[in-house]
């Protein structure tokens, strides 16, 4: 979606490490005028999450928007939703596990 596409980032805020937390934004074909939210398509494709701890930013979509879009992701069990069992781990429960 966005190999070899002009991507804008729309900056939400800065975290404690000084990453960057933010929209991303890209155009198909370049000129169109239409933008295209990744995030939001991440979450269609069911290939992200909505982060939900301390700090998380949602924009001018807010986060009921976005959780309703992961939410209708995992009723059709679409991408990562589609694993069996266990074979899903949050990045909140990826962190305890492995952290320190």
């Amino acid at each position: 979606m966005v190999l070899s596409r002009n991507v804008q980032i729309e900056l939400l805020s800065k975290d404690h490490y000084g990453r960057i937390v933010g929209m991303v934004w890209v155009r198909k074909p370049v000129f169109w005028p239409f933008r295209k939210n990744v995030n939001l398509e991440m979450l269609k494709r069911g290939f992200a999450t909505v982060y939900a701890q301390s700090g998380a930013e949602y924009g001018s979509i807010g986060k009921d928007k976005l959780l309703a879009i992961e939410e209708k992701a995992k009723r059709k069990k679409i991408g990562m939703w589609s694993l069996k069992g266990s074979a899903y781990q949050s990045p909140a429960e990826y962190k305890r596990k492995h952290s320190g």
